[in-house]
């Protein structure tokens, strides 16, 4: 998580007032149009306030108008991480500056004159709320603006590219392939069975909420693979991993571990299958794979044993 905070004094003759002294929620509204007015320009999503991110602007704003520094402790920074935590926002990351500014004229410009790294951080940075404080210090106008990102969208974000399930298998084949290469094996070839096996069970974790090569019932991956028209494998393993957002580091991951190993590996193995799933569950939000080792009854191999996580 990155917290990021430039505190900036500024005193300016004012011009013609876009808002003023006395009409603080139209210089928040005023603030947020050229916020999302800039951010439009530069090709991304408006941001929209959030009342967590609200209430801790708000009380900046007004911890600086009664005599608080504009610069912030570390320990000021930590214990507001903290607070976005107890008060129910989950950041990925955040941003904060305060600025002692002028009423009237481009209020977000203001931020541009000051600091322009953190005024185009902003501009074009990766976030989705916003809160905005306003209050007065000896006439001049103290504004205070929050930028959030959630864990949860960020991961939403990630996991999006997962969706395109056929480019996900080709990947992951790609990825085993190039390890079995490497040791001087055959390659694997891909079986849409072995990926409906496969994409069943991630499904099935994913919706039931829970982690195991057998569900709840105790049914196994031979009896799914049999389910879904496999017949009788003369062998079949498994790996499943969760957490991951992509088929290169769910592989590397596996290549980690000696059972996931040695499924990858297996020369006994002459097919492959894999499925992934996301989305929330009673857990948060989960990515969940699972790929399916096997070859076919008439392929003459020595009988191996399922691998287990």
């Amino acid at each position: 998580m990155a917290l990021v905070f430039i505190g900036s004094l500024l005193v300016l003759a004012a011009p013609v007032p876009a808002c003023g002294a006395g009409a603080l929620d139209a210089c928040r509204g005023t603030l947020l149009s050229e916020v999302n007015e800039e951010r439009s320009a530069a090709g991304l999503e408006p941001v929209t306030p959030h009342p967590v991110l609200e209430k801790i602007a708000q009380e900046r704003a007004h911890e600086i108008a009664t005599g608080g520094s504009v610069n912030p402790s570390m320990a000021r920074l930590q214990t507001t991480t903290r607070r976005y935590y107890r008060e129910g926002y989950d950041p990925h990351h955040w941003t904060e500056s305060a600025l002692i500014g002028h009423w009237g004229g481009e209020v977000f410009d203001q931020w541009r004159e000051v600091h322009l790294r953190w005024y185009e951080e902003v501009r074009e940075g990766d976030y989705e709320h916003v809160g905005i404080g306003v209050s007065s210090l000896d006439g001049r106008p103290v504004f205070t603006l929050v930028f959030g990102l959630t864990k949860r969208t960020m991961e939403w974000r990630l996991a999006e590219p997962l969706a395109d399930f056929a480019r996900v298998r080709e990947e992951l084949l790609r990825e085993v392939n190039a390890q079995r290469r490497s040791e001087g094996l055959p390659a694997l070839a891909p079986n849409p069975v072995l990926d409906a096996a496969a994409q069943g069970h991630a499904e099935d974790m994913l919706r039931r909420a829970y982690y195991d090569h057998e569900n709840p019932e105790g049914v196994t991956v031979g009896s799914r693979l049999r389910d879904a028209g496999y017949g009788k494998p003369s062998l079949v393993t498994e790996n499943i991993a969760k957490g991951l957002f992509s088929p290169t580091e769910v592989v590397h991951r596996w290549m980690a571990s000696s059972d996931h190993r040695s499924s990858i590996l297996d020369v006994g193995v002459t097919e492959l299958g894999g499925g992934v799933a996301f989305g929330e569950n009673d857990n948060g939000f989960e990515v969940i794979w699972v790929q399916v080792f096997a070859s076919p009854s008439q392929v003459s191999r020595k009988k191996g044993k399922n691998r287990k996580e």
